[in-house]
């Protein structure tokens, strides 16, 4: 472990070296940039003067024509310079050990060497050659002259006077070396006449370009003064946020050339960072628990008894010590942690400065100081591994106080030079994702615990109720209890007589204050009025008499286990004495002993002996046929098991997903009804409307999804679902604004197929108020499978159910209180699709940013790269559209068909019923299916097909078990499911009629909608398109067609259920 952790150690200081290397390299690279693109050649001569010119002319014409000429040397200058730094750079890098493999991955090394390698030899070779053209531009006498002039900048800007070529750090070292070898008085003179000049040209430029500035302000307006007072200020603030740390950075941002970032390491960090802040928090309460224990220890101790416990006190000293110990060393590798990833962030920001005007030949000298505090924090992370080690191993007493004081003092500096604050690292008392994962951590296992404590609370009252019952019955026949007997039946007697007020002020409507003051007060002066069931002492020897239970069962079973292999010994023995030939010895004297012994020493040539030395090899290997079988069967249960596992983790909240979305649409039909039933006709033909042109391709479209984002997410191409979430989000947004541009068509289609003109204008200004309601729900539709291919669905399940929690208030305000009727019913749906996708997205946000910079990080950010598969996002999602639109058209026109039956209104009420049985109970199915479509999807996209085969036989499997409870439990209370719609009896007479058909077709529902997500995930979707096609509209619609005028409602059922199984069947 310690290797381990020193190897770990290693490769981080390794990584930062190559990291900073890296970046020296690629912003020599983006200076190159700048550098060629100056103009050629560099230096241009001033133009002549007129003749005849005066002296302070010709003097001006000169100092103009050395700054020129300066500058033009400076950039030649840096063009040299640059090119040779190249040159090393990259020879560097080439000899360090799979260095890009390091900086870049294993995968991506190769490619990145040879494009970096190959893009600095090109570009050093363009530098080379326009540095020697330039020279030759310049005003020299021969070539040597111009180099010698070069090298002579060069020499001064590398010995640090040139202005900051090694960063403030190695200036400030250069300038105290060279202080020891110069002259002091004459090396201050030779600069304070160097400055003077300076300082005399800066100020005569300075006042030759405020001159025209000054001419131009007496002209300028007064808004022009004001806007550029404004921009001024605007400037200002940006650039005190700048001083202060704040704007934005750009992190492996500015890459030169089109070149690879190097990869950023934050998702083991945060990883690390959040294992640390647990250890941190454990150790903290262990600490404090121990030094408890102590002080109690101490006090219950007594004077006179201290100086007999001074063992066991040194004990608990040496033990409060190891804790503290281990939990600095925790801390200060909390700490490292922070700052390692301070130090990549600084080697990764390569474009740092390169948009500040000047930085061509402006050296800042950061990669220098990263690289200084980089080997500070190898010098620091070296000794701090060895002590984590030793916290490891359980070996904290042996730490030693001076290093660790030490090492208390140096990182903590380190950390604050860095500019890291105590509140950055651990949290301060605001509010930490880590912080809160592990408040809601600790508080689900007190719900637990709590939930645990009531179960064994009434457990306990009823086998005390249940003993005392025997107790008195052995009483009233005539026999005496024994004390321990009678203790226990008072004390039952004292339990059932405290537990009813015990109940009556638990579930009274108290504050939690009230609560907490009474049974504060009861525990102070009545201790015993608590039942003794629900106090620690009980539960505690609860726990342990079921510990010993189960020991002893394990001892059973074991023991039985035992005695079964042994009699299956006994027989295999036997059976091989029988099936041994018999020696003659054994047959000439006849005694038993040497039968077998013959037996046993395998003689003769038959199989029998054979048979039993591989019996008694298995028995030496501990493990019987029995055993062997068991685990056997373990070995194929298991698989099996946590796949089943995965499947429910997924479709349970799935399945809630839908039943919520469900729920919402039922309160705004509830809301609506209680306006008028002219408004509830209004809102019903709305939402039918809503669900055929519109909802049923935003979902089909969506469900495209789930095809390429599964099967990327396996194959771990992350940066390819956020590409596919932009694309369909893209596509969904231009087929609802192309849904609600043929809205405007359904009403003369309605009124020429007979519809009443009044419902229908209610409906369509319905639709109309619902389009934005429309657009949210396909956005939300698009991320839950985004999110769903990744393993994630307990957020979209908040999300749509703090939704689905707010369609009451919002539908009572909007519709009672605004007194906006069927609109204000319309714009609540709005309100609850927006608060979902509001929810929903801001977690996205959140997340994404969080990962931003992770390997696993899935989202690219908006670029227009997206569009690049669009072929393929629509050979996916328009299947499913298909598939979609087939199924649930299918089921509109069969409630239609029903309204043309005789008895029309109780056929329409019995077939909505059904079909709002169906929906509820397909909630389940729509569950199984997208758990299913995500797990199939995931293991093909990993490549493994016998995986993705098992997940989804499992899926079928669950879904059948799953149907079949859920049909049986309808069928038992079909009646009183009946009664929660309506009291009319013929309803009730027709529902129950074709409720078993109702039951039955869920069978084949479901089964269709789990093979249906099984082949999406599959990638197989145009198969469930066809099919639907063929079954419900080739054969369920002319079936019910020919069955209802002769079967009424049990006709559309016995349609629908053949056609139901048959489709089931089809998806197998």
């Amino acid at each position: 472990m310690e290797a381990d952790a020193a190897a770990v150690s290693a490769d981080r200081v390794r990584r930062l070296g190559l990291l900073i290397r890296l970046r020296k390299l690629y912003r020599n690279l983006l200076r190159t940039d700048g550098l060629l693109a100056q103009d050629a050649p560099v230096y241009r001569a001033p133009p002549p003067l007129p003749e005849p010119a005066s002296d302070a002319a010709a003097e001006a014409a000169d100092e103009e024509e050395a700054e020129r000429l300066e500058a033009a040397v400076a950039v030649v200058a840096e063009m040299q310079l640059t090119a040779e730094q190249l040159r090393s750079g990259l020879r560097g890098l080439l000899a360090q050990t799979s260095a890009f493999g390091t900086v870049f991955g294993a995968e991506a090394g190769a490619e990145a060497e040879t494009a970096v390698a190959r893009r600095v030899r090109e570009v050093a070779a363009q530098l080379g050659e326009r540095v020697r053209s330039e020279m030759l531009a310049l005003p020299m006498p021969t070539l040597a002259a111009a180099q010698a002039v070069v090298d002579a900048r060069n020499a001064r800007y590398c010995g640090g006077l040139g202005g900051g070529g090694g960063g403030i750090i190695l200036a400030t070292a250069a300038g105290r070396s060279m202080s020891e070898d110069e002259d002091m008085p004459d090396r201050v003179v030779g600069r304070l006449g160097q400055a003077e000049k300076a300082v005399e040209k800066f100020v005569a430029r300075r006042l030759k370009a405020v001159q025209p500035a000054v001419e131009q302000a007496r002209t300028t307006p007064v808004t022009a003064v004001v806007t550029g007072l404004r921009d001024g200020a605007s400037y200002a603030r940006g650039l005190w946020d700048r001083l202060n740390g704040g704007g934005r950075r750009s992190v492996v941002g500015g890459m030169p050339f089109g070149l690879p970032a190097p990869r950023a390491q934050r998702e083991a960090r945060v990883a690390a960072i959040a294992a640390l802040l647990r250890d941190i928090d454990a150790l903290e309460q262990r600490v404090q628990e121990a030094s408890k224990v102590r002080e109690a220890r101490v006090r219950k101790a007594g004077i006179g008894g201290r100086a007999r416990l001074a063992g066991e006190l040194r004990e608990m000293d040496a033990e409060v010590g190891a804790l503290s110990r281990a939990l600095a060393v925790r801390t200060l590798q909390l700490e490292m942690e922070y700052v390692y990833g301070y130090l990549e962030e600084e080697a990764l920001d390569i474009a740092q400065g390169s948009q500040a005007a000047g930085w061509l030949l402006l050296r800042q000298g950061s990669s220098d100081e990263i690289a200084l505090l980089a080997a500070e924090f190898a010098l620091l992370d070296a000794p701090l591994t060895g002590l984590a080690a030793a916290v490891g191993r359980g070996e904290a007493r042996l730490i030693g106080e001076d290093e660790l004081v030490r090492l208390a003092a140096d990182i903590p500096d380190l950390r604050a030079r860095l500019g890291l604050q105590e509140a950055d690292v651990f949290g301060g008392p605001g509010w930490t994702w880590v912080r809160a994962q592990g408040a809601l951590r600790e508080a689900a296992a007190k719900v637990a615990e709590g939930g645990q404590f009531f179960t064994r609370g009434i457990r306990l009252l009823g086998s005390d109720v249940k003993s005392a019952a025997v107790l008195f019955y052995r009483a009233a026949a005539g026999a005496s209890l024994k004390p321990r007997e009678v203790a226990a039946l008072r004390r039952t007697a004292r339990d059932l007589l405290t537990f009813i007020p015990f109940t009556i002020i638990l579930i009274a409507p108290l504050t939690p204050v009230g609560h907490v003051l009474i049974f504060s007060f009861l525990q102070r002066y009545f201790p015993g009025f608590f039942p003794s069931q629900f106090t620690g002492r009980r539960q505690e020897l609860m726990i342990r008499y079921e510990d010993l239970r189960r020991q002893l069962l394990d001892a059973q079973e074991a023991a039985q286990v035992e005695d079964e292999e042994g009699e299956l010994a006994r027989a295999a023995a036997a059976v091989a004495r029988l099936t041994a030939p018999a020696s003659p010895a054994a047959v000439a004297g006849g005694a038993p002993g040497v039968v077998r012994a013959a037996a046993g020493k395998g003689g003769g040539s038959g199989g029998g002996a054979t048979r039993l030395a591989a019996w008694e090899g298995g028995e030496a290997e501990g493990e019987g046929p029995a055993a062997r079988a068991l685990r056997t069967l373990e070995q194929q249960v298991a698989p099996i098991w946590t796949e089943i596992c995965w499947l429910l983790r997924l479709a349970g909240p799935v399945s809630l997903q839908a039943a919520l979305s469900f729920s919402s649409s039922l309160v705004s039909l509830a809301f609506a009804g209680h306006i008028s039933d002219l408004a509830l006709g209004q809102a019903v033909l709305a939402l039918s409307l809503y669900n055929i042109s519109a909802a049923s391709v935003v979902v089909g479209l969506a469900q495209g999804l789930e095809t390429l984002c599964s099967q990327a997410y396996g194959a771990g191409n992350y940066k390819a679902l956020g590409l596919l979430l932009q694309l369909g989000l893209g596509v969904c947004s231009l087929a609802v604004a192309g849904i609600i541009g043929a809205w405007s068509q359904l009403g003369r289609l309605l009124l020429a197929a007979g519809q009443d003109e009044e419902v229908v204008e209610g409906a369509l200004v319905y639709l109309y108020l619902s389009a934005p309601a429309l657009w949210c729900y396909s956005m939300v539709e698009c991320i839950k499978r985004y999110l769903l291919s990744q393993g994630v669905v307990v957020p979209a399940t908040a999300a749509v159910g703090a939704a689905a929690a707010l369609a009451p208030l919002f539908n009572w305000a909007l519709v009672d209180a605004a007194r906006l009727g069927l609109r204000g019913a319309a714009l609540a749906n709005c309100a609850v699709q927006a608060v979902a996708l509001l929810g929903l997205g801001s977690y996205v946000v959140a997340r994404e940013t969080a990962m931003m910079h992770l390997t696993a990080s899935a989202w690219p950010g908006w670029t227009w790269r997206c569009l690049r598969g669009w072929r393929a996002y629509l050979a996916s999602a328009l299947p499913c559209v298909g598939a979609s639109c087939l199924e649930w058209w299918a089921y509109e026109g069969l409630i239609l068909l029903a309204g043309w039956l005789p008895a029309p209104a109780a056929a329409v009420a019995v077939m909505g019923l059904a079909y709002n049985t169906t929906a509820a109970t397909y909630t389940v199915s729509l569950g199984i299916a997208g758990a299913a479509s995500t797990r199939v999807g995931n293991e093909l996209g990993r490549g493994r097909a016998w995986a993705a085969r098992r997940a989804a036989f499992t899926a079928v499997a669950l879904e059948l078990a799953l149907i079949a409870v859920v049909a049986s439990a309808l069928l038992a209370g079909q009646r009183l499911w009946a009664a929660l719609f309506t009291d009319d009896q013929e309803v009730t007479r027709l529902l129950a009629t074709v409720f078993p058909l109702v039951l039955f077709s869920e069978f084949g529902d479901g089964l269709n909608g789990v093979c249906g997500g099984i082949m999406r995930g599959a990638g197989r979707q145009l198969l469930a398109t066809i099919s639907n096609a063929v079954v419900y509209w080739a054969g369920c619609c002319p079936l019910a067609v020919f069955l209802a005028p002769r079967l009424g409602v049990v006709g559309l059922w016995l349609a629908l259920a053949a056609a139901t199984t048959l489709q089931g069947l089809a998806g197998l």
